[in-house]
């Protein structure tokens, strides 16, 4: 505790660091032998996220209904939580301005992921890359689904589709 004396400065420290080098060694072997045994399993593999599956219903409001029951709202202590809205001119506008103040309101990154080819090293020939190396594309797509920006409705992180 604190009543007991530091240790001196003249102990011998090289005991001490042979022990931890010694151990960071084991702790290698160990972490690189785990490696080999597992890399043929296939839950040790970066596997591509895929879009989720569409699937289709009669009920009009079933991802509405799924979106509640998720996040909790159709308990039965928070069923009287709800209020219906009625459809009207001023709700629709209200809406269009809440998606267009949406990055005041949440926090937002922006993330660019290049590629850079041995031997790139000017800016230029490493924006020209069109594609990357398979290890790149096996990476980029375990990040998300690819979405079209031209045709896509939804949340554009800010970016305009003249950009695309």
């Amino acid at each position: 505790g604190l009543v007991e004396p530091a240790p001196s400065i003249n102990e011998p420290t090289h005991i001490i660091e042979n022990g931890l080098q010694t151990l960071i060694e084991q702790q290698h072997k160990s972490e690189y032998q785990y490696l080999l045994d597992t890399s043929d399993l296939h839950c040790m593999r970066c596997v591509p996220v895929l879009p989720p599956q569409h699937c289709q219903t009669t009920f009009a409001f079933h991802y509405c209904h799924l979106f509640l029951s998720h996040m909790g709202f159709l308990s039965w202590n928070k069923r009287n939580c709800f209020q219906l809205l009625g459809k009207n001119e001023q709700l629709i506008r209200e809406l269009k301005h809440l998606d267009g103040t949406q990055t005041q309101c949440r926090q937002t990154y922006k993330v660019a992921v290049l590629y850079v080819a041995c031997g790139q090293e000017d800016k230029r020939s490493i924006l020209q890359n069109s594609q990357g190396s398979r290890a790149f594309e096996e990476f980029v797509s375990g990040l998300g689904w690819e979405v079209d920006m031209t045709a896509h409705v939804g949340y554009m992180g800010g970016l305009k589709q003249s950009y695309c």
